[in-house]
């Protein structure tokens, strides 16, 4: 099989469409054509149902070629960020998929840093549900992925490595009462409105836990998986709601964070990568960093 042509398969799947595929690879579509019909012949079965004015569909067939295509064509990849490596220059593309929350409060200083060290390096940071990341990765649409919830195994060919311990705050208006405490007990949210992630996240069923373990049935009147629009429903009185205690309320909002206690309620935060055969030198440079960044909230307790 021709390495081209599997590029070419690989972009019908992940844009939907031949004539899709054909902008995102700058080629013409009888090339993208002729470049299935080539692959379909010599494995002898269809891999893209193609019918006029419907969505293409994908065969067990190509979702099985598309599984292999991605380790092959990622493990190339990575040789070639290898070779830069041993030339002693990280460069090249780093694709990372994250949790909207940490996208929004972890990541962009440590994303300061890394180009500070790796200037050659273009990095790509996205948002994604985390419950979608391990399989981006394994499929090699990202390189790396920043994730909240249990350290589960993922599964080959893609790796969970620990990193952190981060807590939750409730936030309030600064004319609530809560706003006078350093600390406020989980148990004191049983009489208040929340609007909170949705329970069915990482993130919300690490909430739903501490309200578990504090013995409340918590009022929720609203769940988004948004941070600004929790924020924005605080702000306008709708309810308080708990979020993870790195994350910056805008002082035009008004509002105030304070840390709960009794129990306190934690999430792990981990780092998603294939394996070390198929990493980039830019993925495993990032690794590094990271791990070195977060090494004392690691060891030590909580923050």
């Amino acid at each position: 099989m021709e390495l081209r042509d599997l590029e070419y398969f690989l972009a019908c799947i992940d844009q939907g469409s031949v004539t899709a595929a054909a902008k995102r690879v700058h080629a013409a579509q009888p090339t993208i054509s002729h470049a299935l019909a080539r692959l379909e012949r010599e494995v002898g079965e269809r891999l893209i149902e193609r019918r006029p004015r419907s969505p293409q569909r994908i065969t067990q067939a190509g979702e099985l070629l598309a599984s292999r295509a991605r380790s092959a064509l990622g493990a190339l990849g990575a040789f070639r960020f290898d070779l830069a490596e041993l030339r002693g220059a990280v460069r090249g593309g780093l694709r990372i998929a994250s949790i909207q929350s940490l996208n929004a409060t972890f990541l962009p200083d440590v994303l300061v840093r890394f180009l500070r060290k790796y200037p050659d390096v273009q990095v790509e940071a996205l948002t994604y549900p985390a419950e979608t990341i391990a399989r981006r990765i394994a499929d090699g649409l990202e390189h790396v992925g920043i994730v909240a919830g249990p350290l589960s195994r993922p599964g080959a060919p893609v790796s969970h490595q620990f990193l952190f311990k981060e807590r939750f705050a409730v936030v309030v208006p600064r004319s609530h009462a809560f706003a006078r405490y350093r600390s406020v007990a989980v148990s004191k949210l049983q009489s208040e409105r929340l609007v909170l992630v949705p329970e069915s996240s990482f993130t919300g069923a690490a909430i739903g836990d501490a309200f578990g373990r504090a013995g409340i049935a918590p009022h929720v009147v609203m769940s988004i998986a948004s941070t600004e629009a929790l924020c924005e429903a605080v702000k306008r009185g709708i309810g308080v709601t708990v979020l993870p205690e790195s994350y910056q309320v805008r002082s035009s909002y008004g509002l105030c964070s304070i840390a709960l206690r009794d129990p306190i309620p934690t999430r792990d935060v981990g780092l998603l990568m294939p394996g070390d055969e198929v990493a980039t030198a830019a993925a495993k440079a990032f690794r590094a960093l990271l791990l070195e960044l977060t090494r004392s909230r690691r060891d030590g307790p909580a923050s």
